[in-house]
């Protein structure tokens, strides 16, 4: 039996001061002159996630802790993938402390698409991306991070929804119901974990503007013993990354 999945959720709407009248935040505006937040792909989401300071934060978070001091790497490769041929071929993100490159988190996303109607009807898109995403994840955990990660990023589009509470009109339906259900995936490996990000696009104003972000940890990842080499090549990155 599944049980409730809880989110940590950042809302974010943005005012320009000193315009006229009464500011007023998270109301709801059913034009739809901006981009769709189903529009980027995955790479350049998962880039937009991490360029926002409280985002990133909240993702990084979840993962080790907000005390942790944590180097973060998008579409990581050399040193640390051998051969690229093989997946995962990259790691989308990659999360390591300086001081234990060998407790290094690998973390395969995955973005979903989800499309709201006005009367609150979903449409899902992409969600073969799961099937695909679990043998990549399965390529992280065999060459032994201490933790891996698959992260469907749940990109929905819900300007189109009338709601008098704009944060929160995205609920699992019978429509999105198997996006959560990766868990259950007997073809995932007992020992990779399962997080999900949801975007949520409340109204017609543009996700950069007005944007609810939230992360869970769905299934944690099973430690394991980090191989030397594996270590070491994540120290070298380590040696040439800022974060």
């Amino acid at each position: 039996m599944r049980t409730h999945l809880v989110f940590n959720t950042i809302a974010v709407d943005t005012q320009t001061l000193g315009s006229a009248g009464t500011l007023t935040y998270f109301q709801e505006d059913m034009k739809h002159n901006s981009q769709s937040v189903t529009q980027p792909p995955e790479a350049p989401i998962v880039r937009w996630l991490f360029s926002n300071a409280s985002f990133r934060s909240l993702i990084i978070g979840a993962f080790v802790g907000k005390e942790c001091r944590v180097v973060h790497g998008l579409s990581v490769a050399d040193p640390i993938i051998q051969d690229r041929n093989k997946k995962p071929g990259d790691i989308d993100i990659l999360l390591c402390s300086p001081e234990h490159a060998e407790q290094a988190i690998a973390i395969e996303t995955k973005r979903v698409k989800v499309s709201l109607t006005n009367d609150g009807s979903q449409k899902v898109n992409k969600l073969n991306e799961l099937d695909e995403g679990i043998p990549q994840a399965n390529g992280l955990q065999s060459l032994g991070f201490w933790k891996s990660y698959l992260m469907p990023i749940v990109v929905v589009d819900a300007r189109a929804k009338k709601s008098p509470n704009t944060l929160l009109k995205y609920e699992v339906q019978d429509e999105t119901r198997r996006i959560y259900e990766v868990p259950l995936q007997p073809a995932l490996h007992h020992d990779v974990g399962v997080a999900y990000v949801e975007i949520v696009q409340p109204t017609g104003r543009s996700y950069n503007e007005q944007v609810v972000v939230g992360i869970c940890i769905d299934k944690p990842a099973c430690e394991l013993q980090q191989p030397f080499d594996l270590t070491k090549r994540i120290s070298t990155w380590l040696s040439h990354t800022n974060g």
